[in-house]
């Protein structure tokens, strides 16, 4: 609320991240729209404490930053809304989330913006009546005692939609697919947060299979390659607009939201991860002490099961359960990658410098997949083999910084400081509160002499 809620640094990562998808899906043909859900206090600052002064909402903010991108539209709804106070409410009193009503006045909003760009069906005020229901929100529940308030539910007289798909994966992490006969023949895929619960009713109904992806802010090119949709839809709450989490980690579309959680091995798998997310790697190995390493464990779980051992540095147990992922050509770019942490760790570095080169090849578009290449040549002193996937990845992947840091750290192995403080500072730029940045800026910075540079 201070008028500068964003560091320079996280509007420059975001643009070049949007600037990477935008231009990412224009290559296949595919429109992409981002939609900003501004948070209640954006639409409602009356209703806020008198100390608090009036603000400019960071949704304005970071719409303001990213106009002009090719293949790029912007949709922050919030003068629409502000327009629609007055008769039902926008946002649940008792919850962070807007309405079925409010989220209806940004799915028009949305509509707009995607009119010339896909056939789709909209929905009009005339299809929709509100039902009340009681409901006690995220806030209403913290409460004592809870909070409960008349909400209005979306009925639809005529537009029918069915889910086809659910899939339960770890830290609310869900994937659904819907199917509407009587909307145009189009695909939509939505990669979504919390506001996209109110809002989903309206979007399945406008086209006639929509894959709805989330929680998360990220965007998987692999879901896109796997789903083929006409149009790509990112909604993220405004308060979500401050999150450093990238699109470059190791696990992909596959393994976050099709992996099977649901069975007694599934249930078992996803302790494990969950275990594993919050740092307790050992719990995590107790949980897959006994799995069999055959055709009877799913390669997906065995995918895991390696996983958990890298982190435990069980590596010849970690060698079986990812070769079994790899004989039933689960040949992921992350199934790739966590082959080659565990021959490495191994010492079997020709091997694991393959398998993460292959790795790169399956996914070029995660710079995790190029870092795990690069690093394995930096561990071998291959240096200038390093720092040409480097600069080749960091061209292609400019939203991640951890690429020019290791292309620093490479130049300088190779003695060339001047490329290896350009490096530096292009990280910096994007992460300047990095310890790992710091720490290596610090080195830079007292090392002199080719000695010096050879530590």
């Amino acid at each position: 609320m201070s008028g500068r809620p964003f560091r320079p640094e996280d509007l420059r990562l975001w643009r070049l991240r949007l600037e990477r998808r935008a231009t990412a899906l224009r290559k296949r043909g595919i429109p992409y729209v981002f939609l900003i859900a501004p948070d209640a206090h954006s639409i409602y600052p009356e209703d806020l404490p008198t100390s608090v002064a009036p603000f400019q909402p960071p949704g304005q903010i970071f719409f303001d930053a990213m106009q002009g991108i090719d293949n790029l539209t912007i949709v922050y709804p919030r003068r629409e809304l502000m327009a629609a106070k007055g008769g039902l409410d926008l946002y649940k009193k008792n919850d962070t989330h807007w309405s079925s009503y409010g989220s209806f006045i940004a799915y028009r909003e949305v509509c707009a913006a995607m009119r010339g760009l896909v056939d789709f069906n909209q929905i009009e005020f005339r299809d929709v009546e509100y039902r009340l229901t009681r409901d006690y929100g995220d806030l209403g529940a913290l409460t004592s005692p809870e909070q409960p308030e008349q909400i209005g539910i979306p009925i639809f007289a005529r537009q029918a939609a069915s889910m086809q798909m659910f899939n339960q994966g770890p830290w609310r992490n869900n994937i659904q697919t819907y199917y509407s006969p009587g909307a145009p023949l189009s695909r939509a895929l939505i990669f979504r947060d919390s506001f996209m619960t109110e809002q989903a009713a309206y979007f399945i109904r406008s086209f006639s299979e929509t894959m709805l992806v989330g929680s998360t802010i990220r965007l998987y090119l692999d879901a896109v390659d796997l789903y083929r949709p006409d149009i790509v839809i990112n909604e993220t709450a405004e308060r979500l607009l401050f999150s450093r989490e990238t699109d470059h980690q190791i696990d992909g579309f596959v393994e976050t939201y099709q992996t099977d959680y649901r069975s007694a091995r599934g249930r078992d798998a996803l302790e494990a991860m969950l275990h594993l997310g919050r740092g307790d790697a050992s719990l995590a190995l107790q949980i897959i002490a006994n799995w069999p390493v055959d055709t009877s464990l799913d390669p997906d779980h065995a995918f895991l099961a390696a996983r958990v051992c890298v982190a435990n540095k069980e590596w010849q147990r970690g060698l079986a359960f990812v070769s079994q992922a790899l004989a039933a050509d689960r040949r992921s770019g992350a199934v790739l990658c966590v082959a080659a942490q565990v021959h490495l760790g191994l010492g079997h570095v020709d091997e694991s410098s393959r398998l993460a080169a292959a790795a790169s090849i399956r996914s070029p578009d995660n710079a995790h997949f190029h870092a795990m290449e690069a690093y394995i040549q930096i561990f071998m002193g291959r240096h200038v083999e390093a720092r040409a996937i480097l600069v080749r990845a960091s061209r292609a992947l400019p939203d991640d910084p951890h690429l020019s840091y290791l292309l620093s750290i490479a130049a300088l192995a190779s003695g060339d400081r001047v490329a290896a403080r350009a490096a530096l500072d292009d990280a910096l730029n994007l992460d300047p509160g990095n310890p790992e940045f710091l720490q290596h800026d610090g080195v830079m910075k007292r090392s002199s002499g080719s000695e010096s540079d050879r530590l």
